[in-house]
């Protein structure tokens, strides 16, 4: 469709109960647009902010996934939408059914094919796609059983190794492994729901996020975390200036011709060498780093504008989690000292002068998520993707 030249974009943002939408909607309600939700849980975190016009509650995806279209295209269709931007793992959905919504009435959707999204999100297919574009990757293997596991690693140098499931997220089941210690759940494992058994590598986590159009990369950040919730998720946001970060996504986006926000964890060697790890094609933490940029709107908005990278070196936090997870992480009086510099000089990402209610209400957030934890058997943390996410599904 052609973006009309006024800012009174009508936006549908899905996926609000994470801390990164309620950042873009914010940035969106910044610059003079209109905020329509959609959720498929009660209470997301952007229910409660200023910058929402009109929140709708929805379908799930993952279970009810016609069901759930249907009601974005009513949506897009009623409220005139300009823009659909998915924010967490129900952009596969949106994805999967972009030509029947972009049928029900003119409108930009910030995805790419659902083919190209699942070959990323896939852990295995795109450790073996960013190989075959010429990158370093570390040796990873698809496997089926701990027999497939223990062949591997003896026929490999490799002494330590990470074993992970094709689809996952938050690194809620990643095992460290060598040939004497395979533990894990084997009954997780088979032939459709296969692992990867990845080499481990020595040196630095570092986490991207960009916004791409046509292979043209428009926005990027880099950042590392301090504190996590568990293995893998991250509550605390640190920018890192690297050119080298910046020339890869740039040269990956433009090589796979990608369209959409897309996301990267590396582990940086002590040689500087750059290994990616896995790919998340959707809104992560690094659009913290951007809440302040006069530009950022516009690089959804006007998506041939010139690229932009962050202005302000502020580290990020969830204050919440970091009371919670980041307190119960420490081991040492250093470890104690970083946290409390931590803790006072960085932002939280839900807390806004101008739009308060985020802030005080994110507990209705995390306690619908206990409650579909102890009835589905999940963690907090697994929890809230269970409606939403993204593991191959087949229609």
């Amino acid at each position: 469709m052609s973006i009309k030249e006024t800012q009174k974009f009508n936006i549908l943002l899905t996926g609000t109960r994470a801390p990164a939408a309620l950042e873009l909607s914010r940035i969106f309600w910044r610059a003079g647009c209109t905020v329509i939700t959609a959720e498929s849980i009660p209470h997301p975190l952007c229910r409660y902010s200023r910058s929402v016009t009109k929140q709708y509650l929805v379908s799930k995806p993952r279970q009810q996934t016609d069901q759930y279209l249907q009601e974005l295209a009513a949506i897009i269709k009623k409220h005139n939408i300009d823009i659909v931007i998915p924010a967490c793992e129900e952009v596969f959905y949106i994805s999967k059914g972009k030509t029947f919504l972009e049928s029900s009435h003119p409108v930009l959707i910030w995805v790419d094919h659902i083919t190209k999204l699942e070959k990323l999100h896939n852990k295995y297919t795109f450790i073996q796609w960013a190989e075959e574009l010429g990158f370093s990757v570390p040796v990873t293997f698809c496997v089926h059983s701990k027999e497939q596991i223990f062949t591997r690693i003896q026929e490999s140098k490799s002494k330590k190794w990470v074993l992970k499931p094709v689809f996952s997220r938050f690194s809620s089941k990643v095992y460290f492994v060598d040939s004497s210690n395979i533990q894990m759940d084997a009954e997780e494992m088979n032939e459709q729901k296969p692992w990867v058994l990845q080499q481990f590598i020595e040196g630095k986590s570092l986490c991207t996020y960009g916004v791409a159009k046509d292979g043209k990369l428009l926005a990027h950040s880099a950042y590392t975390s301090y504190f996590r919730a568990g293995k893998g998720a991250g509550i605390h946001f640190h920018l890192e200036c690297d050119p080298a970060i910046h020339s890869w996504v740039q040269s990956f986006v433009k090589k796979i011709h990608f369209t959409g926000q897309i996301a990267f964890d590396f582990i940086q060697s002590p040689d500087g060498v750059l290994y990616p790890i896995e790919c998340n094609p959707r809104t992560t933490s690094g659009i913290h780093f951007f809440s302040s940029h006069p530009r950022i709107s516009s690089i959804f908005l006007h998506p041939t504008i010139d690229p932009i990278v962050p202005m302000d070196p502020k580290d990020h936090m969830l204050s919440t989690a970091m009371l919670f997870y980041g307190l119960g992480s420490i081991r040492s009086f250093s470890q104690m000292k970083q946290w409390l510099h931590t803790f006072m000089t960085a932002k939280d990402v839900l807390f806004c002068k101008r739009d308060l209610l985020p802030a005080f209400y994110q507990w209705m957030t995390f306690i619908h998520f206990i409650k579909i934890a102890a009835k589905n058997k999940l963690s907090p943390i697994e929890a809230s993707t269970w409606d939403i996410e993204w593991n191959g599904e087949k229609s």
